[in-house]
């Protein structure tokens, strides 16, 4: 069984931009999952009884002119409506946020870097190794 996800404790960028983290606090919660899961697949592969987990990580970094430089963007645009109706979030904050966070990764030298990709896999007992 191989399984990858992301972990967003290392999505961030550089310089850092308190909108970034700002954004990311209030995304998390109603982006439908847990954002963390990545980081916690060798231990729920070695609970579910497979054996011989491994792991292998990567993460990319990004610069101005990169779609993915403004993904946290593009999230925020898409989950605005769950993210403002939570009511920890005004629609002037979340303009004041995501204006900011625009200008800040439009600068030369503002770089992104994405969320840790896990890859984790395993053989069930009895299973051959490959």
């Amino acid at each position: 069984m191989a399984v990858q996800e992301v972990d967003w404790s290392t999505w961030r960028c550089d310089p850092p931009h308190p909108a970034w983290d700002e954004l990311k606090t209030h995304i998390a919660p109603v982006f439908g999952g847990d954002v963390h899961i990545g980081g916690k697949l060798p231990a729920l592969l070695t609970a579910a009884g497979l054996q011989d987990v491994h792991t292998a990580h990567h993460a990319f970094r990004w610069r101005r002119g990169d779609r993915y430089q403004t993904l946290l963007l593009h999230f925020t645009d898409l989950f605005a409506g769950r993210m403002l109706h939570s009511g920890d979030l005004s629609a002037d904050r979340l303009h004041a946020l995501t204006t900011g966070l625009a200008d800040h990764l439009d600068r030369p030298g503002t770089t992104v870097q994405e969320s840790l990709f896990v890859q984790a896999w395993g053989r069930r007992p009895g299973a051959e190794a490959p």
